[in-house]
C-alpha cells in the first residue's frame, strides 16, 4: 500500500484504509473467487455443490444459473428445518420466520434496486445477494436445530 504509507497517516488510519481498500477490491473479484472468501461461514454441502457448478460451468451468466439453480434446494432446506423445530406450531419461531420473510422481500427489493445495472456482472451479484440471503437464514435454522438436538 505504498500510496497510503506515503500520505504520513497514522498507523491507525492507515489500517483501516487498508482494510477498506481490501474489501472494496472483494466487491471486483470473480465471483467464485468472493464465494470462496465469505469469512466464519460453516462449509456447507449446497456450497460444494454451488463450487462445483461454477467451476464447470464459468462465465457469469453460467455462474448466475449456477446460484438460481440452487434457490429452490436451499428453500427446500429452510422448509425442513423450519418444521422440524415446530414450524406453525411454534409461535415464536412463526413470528421469526413471517419477520424474516417480510425481511427478505424488502432486501430482496433492495438489491433488485441496487444491481440494476448493465452487465452480466450485475445479474450475478444479485444472484448471489439472494442466494446469501436465504443461506444464512437456513443456516441458522439448522444451528437452532443442532442446539436443540443437543441441549434438551
Amino acid at each position: 500500500m505504498k500510496s497510503l504509507n506515503c500520505l504520513a497517516l497514522s498507523q491507525p488510519i492507515q489500517a483501516v484504509l487498508t482494510t477498506v481498500t481490501m474489501l472494496w477490491g472483494l466487491h471486483f473479484m470473480a465471483p467464485a473467487e468472493a464465494h470462496s472468501l465469505r469469512l466464519k461461514d460453516p462449509a456447507h454441502p449446497l456450497d460444494q455443490q454451488l463450487d462445483t457448478c461454477m467451476t464447470k460451468n464459468p462465465g457469469t451468466t453460467s455462474e448466475r444459473h449456477c446460484m438460481e439453480a440452487l434457490l429452490p434446494l436451499w428453500e427446500a432446506r429452510l422448509v425442513s428445518y423450519y418444521q422440524r423445530l415446530g414450524g406453525d406450531q411454534n409461535a415464536r419461531l412463526k413470528a421469526a420466520q413471517d419477520a424474516w420473510r417480510v425481511y427478505a422481500t424488502a432486501q430482496t427489493r433492495y438489491f433488485e434496486q441496487k444491481y440494476d445495472l448493465q452487465g452480466t456482472m450485475y445479474a450475478l451479484f444479485l444472484a448471489d445477494a439472494r442466494l446469501q440471503l436465504l443461506r444464512h437464514r437456513v443456516l441458522q435454522l439448522e444451528y437452532d436445530y443442532d442446539f436443540f438436538i443437543m441441549h434438551r
